[in-house]
C-alpha cells in the first residue's frame, strides 16, 4: 500500500466570473477531444438553499486555467455535487440533493434530464455527492448519508447506469465519531483504483472552519468496504489526512492531482476557485522522491504522536500556531535531526539540496514550537499566502 501525499503548492485551475462567486463540489472528465471540462456548484449567494444550477468550465489542459462557458442543469431545483460519467458516446451526469437526479447529453455543453431508477436504498441513506467507477462490468455508485445517526457512505450498483440498486454501505462510523450533522459529515466521495487497491477520499466535516479543508484517505483491496470509522480507531484505519474540501483525484499525463474548493470565507487557497497540487502515491516509510525545484522545500511529517484521546489532529495541529517562523528556520531545524529522524537510503534527501523532500519522523522534531512553525507554514501555504510547500503526512 501506498499513501497520498501533496507535493506541490496549489494553484488556481478555475474561478467563475459570471455564473457565480465561487465553486464548491465539482467533478472533471475529459471529452472525446481530450479536452478537459469541469462542473461544479456556484451561486452569487453562499449557502445550500442558493445552489440551483452549475456552472461549466473548460480547457485544454490542466496546466491552463480553465474558461468559464456557461451554466448546466439550471432548472430551478437544488443542484448539489454533480459526478459525471463517460460510457459509449453518452456523458451521464448524477447529481442531488434527495432523490437522486440524472442529466444525460453526448456535448457537455447542452444536458437533457433523464429518468434514473435507484431501489432498495433505506431512508437517509442517498442524499447527495455521487461518486462513480467501474469494477469489471459493474458500476459502482458511492453517495454520502446517514446510517442509524450517523455518517455513511452507501453502495449502489448497476450494469447500464440508468438501474441502480443499493448494494450496502461502503464506509459507516460510529461509536465515538466525532463529527454526526443530521445531514451527515461524510462529503464528496471519491474512489481510485490503485494498484489492486482503492482509495476512498472523503471530506470529513460538520462545515465548522476548523474541519472544513479535512480530507480523509481509507483504503482497502475490496470497493465494496472500507470499515466502520471512529475516533479510536482513526490511527488504524485513516491513512492520510489531507488539506482539501471536495477534492477530486485526476491522473493526466503520468501525474495524479489532486483539487480543492469551498465556500467564500472558509479557507481555500483561492478565494473563490478550484485549485489544484500534484499528489503522489509513497511507499510509507520510504521517503518521497523530489521533483527538482531550487526554489521550493516540501516536508514531509508523520504525525505518528497524533493524540488518541479523541482529539482530530487537524485541531491538534491548530493548537501549535502561536509560535511562528521563516522556513529557513524550519527547514534549519529539521536538517540539524534529520541524520537521526531519517534513516539512510539511497533515495534520503542531501541536507545541502533545497530542492529535496525532506521527511521527519516525530521524534526528529520533539519540541512543541518547530511543530508549531512546521504548522503555521503548512496553514499558510494552503491558503496560498506562500510559495514554500509543507505537506503534513499522518500516517
Amino acid at each position: 500500500m501506498k499513501v497520498p501525499v501533496i507535493t506541490s503548492p496549489w494553484r488556481l485551475l478555475f474561478e467563475p466570473k459570471s455564473c457565480g462567486n465561487y465553486v464548491n463540489d465539482h467533478c472533471l472528465i475529459r471529452d472525446a477531444k481530450n479536452d478537459w471540462h469541469l462542473f461544479g456548484i456556484t451561486s452569487t449567494e453562499v449557502g445550500p438553499d442558493t445552489e440551483r444550477y452549475f456552472v461549466h468550465a473548460q480547457s485544454k489542459t490542466l496546466t491552463e486555467e480553465m474558461k468559464e462557458i456557461n451554466r448546466v442543469v439550471d432548472d430551478g431545483n437544488r443542484a448539489w455535487a454533480p459526478c459525471v460519467v463517460f460510457e459509449k458516446g453518452i456523458y451521464y451526469m448524477y447529481y442531488g440533493p434527495g432523490i437522486t437526479k440524472l442529466a444525460v447529453t453526448n456535448d457537455p455543453l447542452h444536458w437533457m434530464g433523464h429518468q434514473v431508477n435507484v431501489t432498495g436504498n433505506p431512508p437517509m441513506a442517498v442524499n447527495r455527492d455521487h461518486a462513480i467507477i467501474k469494477v469489471g462490468d459493474t458500476w459502482l455508485m458511492y453517495a454520502s448519508g446517514v446510517k442509524d445517526d450517523y455518517s455513511c457512505v452507501s453502495l449502489l450498483t448497476s450494469k447500464d447506469l440508468i438501474n441502480w440498486q443499493f448494494h450496502g454501505y461502503a464506509l459507516t462510523s460510529s461509536g465515538d465519531a466525532p463529527l454526526n450533522p443530521s445531514w451527515g459529515a461524510f462529503e464528496s466521495p471519491y474512489v481510485l483504483e490503485r494498484d489492486g487497491m482503492y482509495y476512498l477520499f472523503i471530506t470529513y466535516t460538520d462545515c465548522a472552519m476548523d474541519n472544513y479543508h479535512n480530507m480523509l484517505v481509507f483504503c482497502s483491496a475490496d470497493p465494496y468496504s472500507f470499515g466502520d470509522y471512529s475516533q479510536s480507531k482513526h490511527d488504524d484505519m485513516v491513512i492520510a489526512t489531507l488539506h482539501s474540501h471536495a477534492g477530486e483525484v485526476i491522473f493526466d499525463q503520468g501525474k495524479y492531482y489532486l483539487t480543492t474548493c469551498g465556500w467564500r470565507d472558509h479557507g481555500t487557497p483561492f478565494e473563490g476557485g478550484v485549485a489544484i497540487a500534484e499528489l503522489e502515491f509513497v511507499d510509507v516509510p520510504s521517503k518521497v522522491k523530489p521533483e527538482p525545484s531550487a526554489s521550493q522545500t516540501t516536508v514531509v511529517i508523520q504525525l505518528a504522536d497524533a493524540p488518541s484521546s479523541g482529539e482530530n489532529p487537524i485541531d491538534t495541529m491548530n493548537n501549535l500556531l502561536d509560535a511562528a517562523e521563516s522556513i529557513n528556520d524550519i527547514v534549519k531545524k529539521a536538517r540539524s535531526s534529520e541524520q537521526e529522524g531519517v534513516e539512510d537510503s539511497a533515495d534520503s534527501p542531501s541536507p545541502s539540496d533545497l530542492a529535496k523532500h525532506i521527511v521527519i519522523n516525530k521524534d526528529s522534531i520533539p519540541d512543541e514550537a518547530t511543530r508549531a512553525e512546521l504548522s503555521r507554514t503548512a496553514m499558510a501555504q494552503a491558503k496560498g499566502e506562500t510559495n514554500d510547500s509543507i505537506v503534513i503526512q499522518n500516517v
